[in-house]
């Protein structure tokens, strides 16, 4: 059981925004191109997100050691939420500024956020899956004489916690994908929202609620543990799916050529030839 839930687990985490881009793109009849750009605005902001976190966030330790331990945890939370926004919607900002000038619409600005979403989403279930295929390879004794014997104990441990944990904690990685794909795409369309409208306060707004929803994630999965962190996850989630669905509209219409006017007919002009107008254009000597 555990092993079939932990394949479906990373197949879901996969499959799920590849999905909805195809239903997005059938839908709305827009291709894949803004998939794409989507998935390159994820994998840049990471360039720069994950050295900024690993260099900075052990100063921020240092600095808030003396702290009581739940003053702490809420920098950190606040500090990781604003990291991610920064970045993320930075990246994504440059995306619709350079790359897709021509993503104004709401389904544009879905197929750019199923992107995002989508690529984290699938590098996560990639890593998944390694990790799934290991421990089970580990659990058949297929890699036993390729595993150092100081590290067995460790995997071991792992593969005990592994398939220890209830049924459904092994999809809850799919789970919480989900949620966090609707997110990405309510982030999507209000970075959308500060070119469509010319006001860059809803660039400011994507940061401040993808900072909370980060941050809340963060705080509440060390006090309330995975479960109540995914529940409060879902609820924002719902929240976003509301402002997602309130803006939608169909796609504009691409206005057909205006038809060139036909050319009025020619008459073509008969002269008469006579023999005294022969005689007119000799030369004369």
């Amino acid at each position: 059981m555990h092993t079939f839930l932990y394949s479906m687990n990373f197949i879901l985490m996969i499959v799920m925004p590849l999905l909805l881009g195809w239903l997005i793109s059938r839908k709305r009849s827009i291709g894949w191109r803004l998939f794409a750009i989507g998935c390159a605005t994820f994998i840049v902001s990471q360039i720069g997100h994950l050295p900024f976190n690993y260099f900075v966030l052990p100063i921020l330790n240092d600095q808030i050691g003396h702290l009581p331990e739940m003053s702490g945890l809420i920098i950190t939370a606040v500090f990781l939420g604003l990291s991610a926004a920064l970045f993320e919607e930075g990246a994504r900002y440059i995306g619709y500024r350079y790359w897709a000038k021509d993503a104004r619409s709401w389904g544009k600005g879905m197929m750019l956020g199923a992107g995002h979403g989508g690529a984290e989403a699938i590098i996560l279930g990639i890593l998944v899956a390694l990790n799934t295929v290991f421990l089970l390879a580990w659990r058949n004794d297929r890699l036993t004489a390729l595993i150092p014997s100081e590290q067995e104990p460790l995997i071991s441990a792992s593969l005990d916690s592994f398939f220890s944990v209830p049924w459904y904690a092994a999809i809850l990685g799919a789970v919480e994908r989900f949620f966090a794909i609707i997110l990405h795409l309510s982030f999507s369309l209000m970075v959308m929202l500060a070119f469509v409208k010319k006001q860059p306060l809803w660039l400011a707004a994507a940061v401040l609620w993808h900072a909370i929803v980060d941050g809340i994630a963060v705080y509440s999965v060390v006090v309330w543990g995975s479960y109540a962190a995914e529940f409060l996850i879902a609820l924002m989630a719902m929240a976003s799916l509301i402002f997602v669905l309130r803006l939608r509209k169909p796609e504009p219409e691409i206005a057909a050529p205006i038809p060139l006017t036909p050319p009025k007919p020619v008459g073509i002009l008969r002269i008469e030839i006579t023999t005294d107008k022969l005689d007119d254009s000799k030369y004369t000597s």
